[in-house]
């Protein structure tokens, strides 16, 4: 097993015990009406049976994914800095997702062609790159300025803001290391 499918499968088994954990503080913090989580849990089917059979519902949830999740309009009409912190949080990963980790799995497969180290896929990978750097950016600033926010920022919101700055900065280390020495780059 490589280091990249120890390192994905590492990934996805966190992503899925941090959505059973979710799940999970779902079930339990809002079971007020019924009498416990597990009859919340056994509600599920007959809910998602019901949203299915009405034909103006899944309509309704696919604009609610655009609208709420993509371009997160809720946090807009709120605070258009958070948005633009949040958006550009969210652009950018995704975009870092589709051109550099997945590049060998899906990128290469939807864009016939495609190489990393090649205008214009490299400039999007260092766009997305620089949507994150931003986004990083406005949440310290945020933190730093707002009174609300100081009172309420712990160490771990520091900490994960550097690792996930350091995650993106050694990208933009390593692509100008490579620039840098004749023998790579040619």
């Amino acid at each position: 097993m490589s280091l990249f499918h120890a390192s994905l499968y590492l990934s996805l088994l966190l992503c899925l015990a941090g959505l059973g954990w979710r799940v999970w503080g779902w079930l339990t913090a809002r079971a007020g009406t019924l009498t416990s989580p597990w009859a919340r849990l056994l509600s599920l089917p007959g809910a998602l049976f019901r949203f299915i059979r009405r034909p103006s519902r899944p309509a309704a949830s696919i604009g609610s994914l655009v609208y709420r999740v993509l371009f997160q309009i809720h946090i807009l009409r709120r605070s258009p800095v958070r948005w633009a912190m949040h958006f550009s949080i969210f652009t950018g990963f995704l975009g870092l997702t589709l051109m550099h980790a997945m590049d060998g799995v899906l990128t290469r497969e939807l864009f016939p062609g495609y190489e990393s180290t090649l205008d214009p896929y490299q400039f999007l990978r260092n766009l997305f790159g620089a949507f994150v750097l931003l986004g990083l950016a406005i949440a310290s600033l945020r933190r730093l300025f707002q009174a609300r926010l100081k009172r309420t920022t712990s160490l771990q919101d520091w900490l994960f803001l550097l690792l996930v700055f350091l995650i993106i900065g050694s990208g933009f280390v390593l692509e100008a290391s490579k620039i840098m020495s004749q023998d790579v780059y040619q």
